[in-house]
Order: structure tokens, then sequence, then C-alpha cells
């Protein structure tokens, strides 16, 4: 996959010089905490970053894991997972970390809308959906910004760090992203 190049982001596949910056959000406590994942130990931040080397489109059921670094100066500040779904790859789960000190300054929103336009218009995807703790106000209100349908709430649908938990589905359809762009 070719860096998807916008205004104040770059997105591009990770990679093992990703290492340390990669390591620094993803174990950080805060970070983690309303995630799907336990903070990261270098161990398995090594061999995360091995395998999002080579992005696919078309694996079903596997992350496709994609750096977000900042256009100025190359820096990785978070990244974006899109998992196509085994029954058909033009659906596809979202999710996305980002480190703390890019947190609220719009970046995250930028990558997201550029990584799913990108979807939708050269990737045939028909449909992003996005699970999100409910706890995790911050990111339900970024898929809404982004014209993310919220679809309900499924109530103790997750289990992570000793507990269920509830999750707000948020979804978007290509013929809805065409609409609000124009697109045929």
């Amino acid at each position: 996959m070719d860096p998807i190049s916008l205004s104040r982001v770059r997105i591009r596949p990770l990679s093992p010089d990703d290492f340390d910056a990669f390591l620094a959000y993803r174990s950080d406590p805060e970070v983690a905490r309303l995630q799907g994942y336990d903070p990261f130990t270098p161990e398995r931040a090594e061999v995360f970053l091995q395998f999002a080397q080579k992005p696919a489109w078309d694996l079903p059921g596997e992350w496709m894991q994609l750096g977000v670094e900042l256009a100025e100066t190359g820096q990785l500040i978070g990244d974006i997972g899109l998992k196509p779904e085994s029954f058909d790859t033009r659906i596809l789960e979202l999710g996305f970390s980002f480190a703390r000190a890019w947190q609220g300054q719009g970046l995250a929103g930028e990558a997201i809308a550029g990584l799913i336009g990108y979807a939708f218009t050269r990737q045939s995807v028909h449909r992003i959906y996005a699970y999100t703790d409910v706890r995790n106000t911050r990111a339900a209100r970024l898929l809404q910004r982004l014209h993310f349908r919220h679809e309900g709430t499924t109530l103790q649908s997750f289990y992570g760090k000793g507990a269920w938990r509830d999750e707000y589905l948020f979804a978007q359809l290509a013929s809805e992203w065409a609409g609000r762009h124009h697109q045929p």
C-alpha cells in the first residue's frame, strides 16, 4: 500500500523503526484503559510490528494496522486498524489508538477520514463499523463527527481486563460517505 498523504498526517505501513514511538503509546495504561488490549510489553510490540509491515486489504478476519505520522516530521503518533470480515471482505471493522500527546487536536479525525475515504473509493469497501467502550466518550464523539451512525449499544458484549463491558456500535456505508462527498 502506498502512503496516504493528508494535510497534517500521513498514513503508511508500520515498520520496525516505529518501535520506540509505538511502544510508548501502546504501553501507556491511560491509552489502553478503554481499548480491547492490555498495555503492550516490548516483546509484544516487536512481534506486532513485524506482522504489521505488509498490510493486506483482503485477509478475512485479520487486522491490518497502519501507522499515522505527522506530515512535517514523520513522527509516529498513532495507528489505525481495519479488519475485513471473514464472510465478506467488503465489510471492515475499524479501530484506532493515538498517543495522548496528540489526542484532541483533530489529527485522529483527519487520519480516519482519509483512510475511510480511501477504503470506500479505492478498495470498494461497502461498510465500515466500529465498537467503542461506552465509557470512551471521546472516541464516540469522534466517530459521530465523522458521520458514523450510532447503531446501538451492546450490553456486556466484550470481556476484557477482568470484566464484561458494554459497547457502542457505530457504522457508515459507502453510499452515505459518497452522498456527503458527491461521489457517484
